[in-house]
């Protein structure tokens, strides 16, 4: 599909662009996340909180270059931004435009599958930290109460919750 000037390359031409500055930003914060997964089995909780800002800055620039790419194609295709996919881009442009894009839009998806899949691993993991140190500190305090081995009877009926210590580990 051409737009108004007849001329589909030059906005296929942009639309590439902001999906390959995306591809960067999206390698940028595969990066961070895997040096967060570092800091978090070093427990270098100043690193943590340091890539937590600045996955939360890149989270932000992604997203807007997103909003660009769909305007951008929203432009090609003749529909609203919220309607704009890839898919509909490709299927609006000469065959000579598509490959570069649908190569680069392959690219991004598996970028994005692989953030999805490490920050999911990393919230297990610091799920299972979190649960390892309610145990501690459940197990530490749980000697000094008298009631917490045995309530108020006698019959070890304590308060509080017992320590998990179930491994989780990925």
């Amino acid at each position: 599909m051409k737009d108004g000037n007849g001329n589909s390359s030059g906005r296929a031409e942009r639309a590439l662009a902001f999906l390959e500055a995306e591809k960067t930003l999206c390698a940028r914060m595969i990066s961070l996340i895997e040096a967060e997964q570092t800091a978090l089995t070093v427990m270098d909780m100043k690193k943590i909180v340091a890539l937590s800002m600045e996955k939360d800055d890149l989270a932000g620039q992604i997203l807007q270059h997103d909003r660009m790419f769909r305007k951008e194609a929203a432009g090609i295709i003749g529909c609203g931004p919220d309607e704009a996919t890839l898919e509909e881009l490709l299927s609006s442009l000469d065959p000579q435009d598509r490959a570069p894009l649908a190569a680069c839009g392959r690219e991004l998806a598996g970028q994005r599958e692989r953030i999805a899949m490490t920050n999911e691993v990393n919230r297990e993991f610091i799920r299972a930290t979190l649960g390892y140190l309610g145990d501690a500190i459940s197990i530490l305090t749980g000697g000094t109460e008298p009631e917490a081995m045995y309530g108020r009877g006698g019959n070890g009926s304590g308060r509080g919750r017992p320590p998990e210590m179930v491994s989780r580990e990925i």
